[in-house]
């Protein structure tokens, strides 16, 4: 194994444990209350993997798994990650709560009503 890969494993092991999860979570509080106004960020699987470290097949599997939530909008072949939705899986979080009663097009349309 190579030195990077070495260091790359650490880090993943690392970010993975609970004290590491509890700790960005407070980190991260300020901004996820700072911000009032929808957040209209969303990222592609590799824009996440690049993001997070992880390979684009554990972003995958965790959208398989339902434990990153993700959309897949009318007419896009690839997964859109919101940005929130994101954030709230590297923490620890998981798929938040009002998740599970999005429609997947309406979140596209919304987001795209905001950049016109």
């Amino acid at each position: 194994m190579s030195l990077d890969a070495a260091i790359q494993t650490a880090l993943v092991r690392a970010l993975a444990s609970p004290e590491t999860r509890d700790a960005l979570r407070r980190a991260l509080e300020p901004l996820r209350t700072a911000h009032s106004e929808p957040d209209d960020q969303a990222y592609t699987v590799a824009d996440a993997a690049r993001l997070s470290g992880y390979a684009t097949d554990t972003i995958l599997e965790r959208i398989s798994s339902r434990d990153l939530a993700a959309y897949k909008p009318k007419g896009c072949r690839e997964w859109r990650i919101r940005r929130q939705d994101f954030r709230a899986w590297l923490v620890g979080g998981g798929v938040g709560a009002e998740a599970d009663h999005l429609d997947p097009d309406e979140v596209a349309r919304e987001m795209l009503a905001r950049h016109n």
